[in-house]
């Protein structure tokens, strides 16, 4: 975990560089500019000090691809006084030195450098000489661009097709800022930003437009409404002008007391207990309507008499 953690920091360092600064290239030529594409900036700092100790040497061709590399000075950083042997083979792009830079670090070495510039082929450095693991990463986010519809020579494009072709187009432009956004946590942020407000204004656009096609609407069949009274009127005359002056009627209030509008409390609430007939005990009926109850049988006629004289 902690090498890990040193790789990761390493690589942020590295990226933060590439974005805080632009690296130039240290002479004229092809060679370097082509390790300036290729390699990682670490990788291409090292190549370029190699590439400075090329002014330090002078060469000399001792055999048919042998060459030897002598120091101008007395001592060359990191290689001492000693002259180094070189075999070159043009034909196959094939370099070998006696300091093993290549073998030992994966780079060439400036011996080899200095006797490419000798024969003249200095313009690029052959690909079996870059290892994959000093080249710049390739990309993780691939952009996905979508087919655009194609337009139309002899007939006008539908609504449908324009709305394909403006989508197709927005998208593809749109993954283009995703994917510079997304290299960092400051972009992402920055695009949501803008993504939110563009999204509110394009609402807002949205519902205005919305709102003007509805007031056409209603415009519209007012004056349709308009048009077909007067079409329905003999001569041309409105008939409902002889009703202009009549207006609505008065609001008068109904009569009695308002119904209460307020929240009843409990006591108001119908009562849980079961109200039974005190005659059959019956929930479905009071006394009062029970057909059991007996019925008081009417007194004789006779009676009447003797109750008038009384």
């Amino acid at each position: 975990m902690k090498l890990q953690e040193k790789i990761d920091v390493a690589e942020d360092a590295v990226e933060f560089k590439d974005e805080d600064k632009t690296l130039r290239a240290w002479g004229d030529f092809p060679v370097e500019e082509q390790a300036l594409q290729v390699y990682t900036r670490p990788i291409y700092l090292r190549f370029r000090a190699e590439l400075r100790k090329v002014t330090s040497y002078n060469v000399h061709h001792v055999g048919h691809e042998t060459y030897d590399v002598s120091p101008i000075k007395n001592y060359v950083y990191g290689y001492g006084s000693r002259s180094y042997k070189v075999e070159a083979n043009l034909e196959a792009e094939n370099y070998n030195c006696e300091c093993y830079k290549f073998s030992r670090d994966g780079l060439l070495c400036c011996h080899i450098f200095r006797v490419m510039m000798q024969l003249g082929n200095i313009d690029r450095i052959p690909e079996k000489y870059i290892l994959k693991r000093w080249r710049i990463p390739e990309e993780i986010i691939v952009e996905e661009k979508l087919e655009l519809p194609k337009v139309p020579v002899d007939r006008k494009m539908s609504n449908k097709e324009r709305q394909q072709l403006r989508y197709g187009t927005m998208c593809n432009n749109f993954t283009k800022v995703a994917k510079i956004a997304s290299t960092s946590d400051k972009g992402k942020a920055l695009a949501d930003k803008y993504m939110q407000a563009l999204e509110k204004e394009l609402l807002d656009m949205k519902a205005s437009e919305s709102a003007k096609r509805k007031k056409r609407k209603n415009a519209t069949t007012a004056q349709d409404d308009a048009q077909d009274g007067e079409g329905a009127n003999d001569g041309g005359l409105d008939s409902f002008s002889q009703f202009d002056h009549v207006q609505d009627p008065v609001y008068v209030p109904k009569q009695g007391r308002p119904a209460e509008k307020r929240k009843q409390s409990g006591l108001h609430l119908k009562s849980s207990k079961v109200v039974k007939c005190s005659v059959c005990g019956s929930i479905q009926h009071t006394a009062a309507t029970c057909k059991d109850k007996i019925t008081p049988v009417p007194e004789p006629k006779e009676f009447d008499f003797f109750r008038e004289m009384v």
